[in-house]
Formats: structure tokens, sequence, C-alpha cells
């Protein structure tokens, strides 16, 4: 295989693996959405990057999101099956605007909320001078 045609297939695998992440985040997104509430609509879904922990993913899957823009609304840890269908409910401080609820809202959908990559707390100003989320 030439260099051009090994180039061309890596910025194709890179394109997938770009669209199943997206996929991946819209799916973890609308779980959000069906198991927090709060006082205000959720609009916006940060979504950070998803780990994976131990070999072979041994000690599983974990993903961080933020609801709204707000830094308090973080919730950190939710644990997530080789689907990406999270498993339980992360962590999150008692200021949390929103609250987990264990029976999933199915009417709810993601209509209207915004989706986005979140790249996480370490590059992100909000938690900059925050010890407590550091």
């Amino acid at each position: 295989m030439s260099i051009k045609n090994k180039k061309r297939q890596s910025i194709k695998e890179s394109k997938k693996e770009v669209a199943k992440q997206a996929k991946a985040r819209r799916k973890i997104a609308l779980w959000i959405v069906q198991h927090f509430d709060g006082p205000k609509p959720i609009k916006t879904i940060e979504v950070g990057k998803i780990y994976t922990h131990g070999i072979f993913e041994s000690g599983g899957r974990s993903v961080s999101i933020i609801i709204n823009t707000k830094k308090q609304n973080i919730v950190e840890g939710i644990s997530m099956d080789r689907t990406n269908n999270p498993t339980d409910s992360g962590s999150y401080f008692d200021d949390n605007e929103y609250n987990y609820i264990e029976k999933a809202m199915t009417d709810r959908n993601l209509e209207g909320i915004k989706v986005i990559y979140w790249e996480g707390k370490q590059r992100d100003v909000r938690y900059k001078n925050d010890s407590r989320y550091q």
C-alpha cells in the first residue's frame, strides 16, 4: 500500500471513529436527559471523553458530563457498559441543581438540546481555581 493510500485509509478510519464517538455522546446525553431532573429544562449537555479502565477494559468504562454549562452541575464517573449505555448515576456535589431519577423519564428526548464534546476539568477554566474540583 502506498503512503498516499495509507494516509487516505487513516483519515477514513479517523472519520469513522469521530462519528462513532459522536453517536456515543448522544446516547449518553439522552440517558442524562431521561435520568436527571432539575429546576430548569436541560438545554446543553457537555459530554467528556469516554475513559476505559484496566487492561482490555477489565476495570470498565466511565464518562463525566456537565448540565447547562454550570460547573456545579458536573456529574463524574458515570459507569458505562461496552455499548456506551450508562449503568449508574456517577457522583456529584450537593449543590448540583439536577438530581438523579432512578426510573427513566422515557417521554424525554434530545430535541432542542445541544450535545457538545467537553475536554474535561483539566482544560476547563471553570475549574481552574476551585480546589473542590481538583
